[in-house]
C-alpha cells in the first residue's frame, strides 16, 4: 500500500529520541522530535524530499500505522502555521 499525503501534509517516521546524562547525573532529553520523511505531498515537493530529516514538537501531528511502522502525518507548513521547525542537513 502507498499513501500520498495531500495539501500541506508530510508523513514522517519518528526517529529515536536522543538522551544524554549531564555531569550532575540529570537525564537531558531533546525538546524536539526528529523524523524522517517517508512520503510528501505534491504541493510540498519543492521544499521536502523523501529521506529528509525534520524537527517538530512532541505531540504534533496525527499517528498512522503505515506499512507496519508507526508514523506521523504532520502539517508541513513552516512553524508557527505548521508543525515543522527545521530540516536537518547532512552537510555542514
Amino acid at each position: 500500500m502507498k499513501v500520498t499525503p495531500v495539501g500541506l501534509k508530510i508523513l514522517v517516521h519518528s526517529l529515536k529520541r536522543k538522551e544524554s546524562i549531564t555531569d550532575g547525573g540529570i537525564v537531558a532529553i531533546d525538546t524536539l522530535e526528529e523524523g524522517e520523511i517517508i512520503e510528501v505531498s505534491d504541493y510540498l515537493k519543492g521544499i521536502y524530499s523523501v529521506g529528509d530529516v525534520v524537527l517538530y514538537p512532541p505531540k504534533s501531528g496525527t499517528e498512522y500505522n503505515y506499512n507496519g511502522k508507526i508514523c506521523m502525518f504532520l502539517n508541513g507548513a513552516e512553524y508557527p502555521s505548521g508543525d515543522v521547525w527545521a530540516i536537518i542537513s547532512k552537510t555542514v
